[in-house]
Formats: C-alpha cells, structure tokens, sequence
C-alpha cells in the first residue's frame, strides 16, 4: 500500500533534497571556518608586523640614546681636558712669577750687601 501511493519514492526525493542542502550548508560553514582562520592568521601576521615596527624603532632609540651618550661623554672629556689645560698654564704662570719674583729678590739681596760693604 505504501509502494503504490509512491509514499517511499517520495521520501527519496527529500532525503536528496536534505543531502544537498546538508552538503550546502556544510560547504557554507567550512569556507566561514576558512575565512575565520585567514582572519586569524592575517590578525597574527599584523601582529607580527606591529611588533618588528616596535623593535626596530626600539633599537633605533637605543642607538640614538648610545651616540648622545658617547658625545656627551666626549664633551665631558673635552671640557675637563680644557680645564686640565688652564690649570696647567696658570700653574705654570704662577710658577714664572714665582721664579721671577725670587730672582728679584736675590738680586736686590746682592746689590745691598754689595753696597753695605
């Protein structure tokens, strides 16, 4: 009875029409689970990216912040190196008036006694 009322050719048809749809549907979801894991990976890669950017002006920096440092550090030199220097020459002014001053001094100490005698 149910043969002839085309009861099971009928359910065939639907059980092709739910296969395809399921087939659909399946298809739909693996190309949405595909193009969330371009998303993913497109996000990583934006990441990567992000932070190589950060590190090389982060190393950028850190050479910027090494050259300022040496030249402040030469400045230093220089500077006390100038300083060394003028001491140096007024040590030496000093001495001369020194060495001159005595010099005199010896000299007027002869003429006296040479004129005291």
């Amino acid at each position: 009875q149910f043969f002839s009322q085309g009861f099971f050719t009928s359910t065939k048809k639907y059980d092709v029409g739910n296969q395809m749809l399921m087939m659909i549907h399946k298809s739909s979801r693996q190309s949405a689970m595909w193009q969330r894991e371009q998303r993913e990976l497109q996000l990583d890669r934006d990441a990567l990216d992000q932070r190589a950017r950060e590190s090389k002006l982060q190393a950028a920096q850190k050479d910027e912040d090494q050259r300022a440092a040496r030249q402040e550090a030469m400045q230093i030199w220089m500077d006390e190196a100038c300083r060394f220097e003028a001491t140096q020459a007024a040590a030496e002014k000093s001495w001369m008036v020194f060495e001159s001053t005595m010099l005199s001094f010896i000299a007027n100490l002869g003429r006296g006694r040479a004129g005291g005698s």
